[in-house]
């Protein structure tokens, strides 16, 4: 293995990374499964940068114990059409960013916008010339990142919690009835309360939405579907970074993630990581402070020639960005 890897090294590969599923290899075994990311895409610079936009998707498994890998030379787009410029500050580091502009602009016919436009034209080519191996340069850091993570792995798999069990009809009213009557409605407008009292009217459809959604893995589009709210943190908001954006989803929908949220739970503090204290009940912050004041009283107290020097990170919008 260390000989492949540094074949990979010395090749100048890099992974080209993946969406989808976690593990490529399956040992087709229940009662100890093993998973294993075994298939995946590598290229160098020089083909990264001839397709800058390849998309890697790690697809279901079928009869084989592998699953098939996707790679598409083009991601694609959410919206058609042709994105609209963007000025990059970043441009400004090179310096010829300003003789090329002067050159450009002297040569365009007025009016003052129609220069504009005629500038945000060349600038295109430029930057792409000129930036080319950004895209390539970011999947090599990232690869050597993935290398020099700790991957603590769970005793504990999936399949051992059995997440995709078909729910029974005992489950699926224990979900439903944890909603709160009165929680903001979905694109269907329909409440968690008009779901409890007509329960015994709707329960043999409800429960047959649900076993299907677990049966396909797949929840239907009006189904997934969400009305983005924006809660105001301050009165008379003025900026949208004042607003909270939350998304409304339909009752349907939070039956499904109740469920999940019940089967998943007992084993949280096996699964995530002991480092992690916030949103865990028996878990606090506050041994995260005790232990940052330690670090910084221990590096003020150091002494020798070399000092030490921390970062502090400050996420405007944290929870949005996620990953």
């Amino acid at each position: 293995m260390r000989a492949f890897k540094e074949t990979i090294h010395n090749c100048n590969l890099v992974d080209l990374g993946y969406v989808g599923h976690k593990f490529t290899w399956f040992n087709k075994q229940k009662k100890n499964p093993i998973l294993e990311r075994l298939d995946r895409f590598l290229a160098n610079d020089g083909w990264i940068r001839l397709f800058p936009h390849n998309f890697v998707t790690n697809l279901l498994r079928m009869s084989s114990d592998h699953n098939p890998l996707l790679l598409q030379l083009e991601q694609k787009k959410a919206f058609p059409g042709t994105a609209p410029f963007r000025f990059e500050p970043l441009w400004l580091t090179d310096p010829d960013f300003i003789p090329f502009v002067s050159q450009k602009w002297n040569s365009y016919p007025p009016p003052f916008q129609q220069k504009l436009n005629n500038l945000a034209n060349d600038l295109k080519p430029w930057a792409a010339n000129l930036f080319s191996n950004n895209q390539a340069k970011k999947k090599r850091l990232i690869a050597r990142i993935n290398e020099n993570t700790v991957n603590i792995e769970s005793t504990m798999s999936l399949q051992e919690i059995d997440c995709s069990s078909i729910p029974l009809l005992s489950e699926t009213k224990e979900a439903l009835f944890s909603i709160g009557p009165d929680k903001a409605p979905g694109l269907d407008g329909f409440h968690a309360a008009f779901y409890h009292a007509a329960w015994d009217y709707l329960k043999q459809d409800c429960l047959s939405f649900v076993q299907q959604v677990f049966s396909q893995k797949a929840i239907p589009d009006q189904i997934n579907k969400t009305i983005i709210c924006l809660i105001p943190k301050i009165f008379s908001p003025s900026l949208i970074s004042s607003y909270r954006p939350i998304s409304l989803v339909n009752t349907s929908y939070k039956i499904i993630s109740k469920i999940l949220v019940h089967r998943i739970r007992p084993h949280l503090l096996t699964l995530i990581s002991p480092n992690q204290n916030s949103f865990l009940k028996g878990r606090g912050t506050e041994v995260n402070y005790i232990i940052a004041s330690e670090i910084m009283h221990s590096m003020k107290k150091k002494g020798g020639t070399r000092g030490l020097f921390a970062i502090k990170l400050d996420l405007e919008k944290a929870y949005d960005k996620l990953e």
